[in-house]
């Protein structure tokens, strides 16, 4: 009977072992969880002072910031190109009260019912054309 008791303590034991285990995988799981979401909300903390720094300071940035801030700006500026060529292509406007697209042309925001801005006309280079006789 007593091989019997050792094998039925062993297989407990290794039972509470396995089961130990587990938790210790589940509780490290958590606990690098919980450090991803803390490393996430650091990273938008960081985000925010720098957005806040370009926004109050960005017009005489610390000469340690100057790089950045001109960096930032650059990028600012492709992307506000970019959406403009984005509404070009799709034909439309933002409204200057409400921010939403209106076709171009439109005398009137569909959204706000805001006067839209005269579109304005497309300035031609008459040195881009060859003269001709007639």
């Amino acid at each position: 009977m007593s091989f019997l008791d050792d094998m039925s303590k062993k297989i407990t034991d290794a039972g509470r072992a396995t089961a130990q285990k587990g938790k210790e995988v589940a509780d490290i799981a958590k606990l690098r969880s919980q450090i991803s979401d803390e490393q996430k909300k650091a990273r938008e903390i960081y985000e925010q002072i720098g957005k806040r720094y370009v926004e109050e300071f960005g017009d005489s940035p610390a000469e340690s910031f100057a790089e950045d801030v001109d960096a930032v700006r650059l990028s600012q500026d492709k992307i506000e190109e970019c959406r403009k060529k984005i509404a070009e292509i799709k034909g439309v406007v933002k409204c200057p009260k409400c921010g939403e697209e209106a076709p171009s042309g439109s005398a009137f925001c569909s959204a706000c019912g805001a006067k839209m801005p005269e579109p304005e006309p497309e300035v031609v280079d008459v040195d881009d054309y060859e003269e001709y006789d007639l």
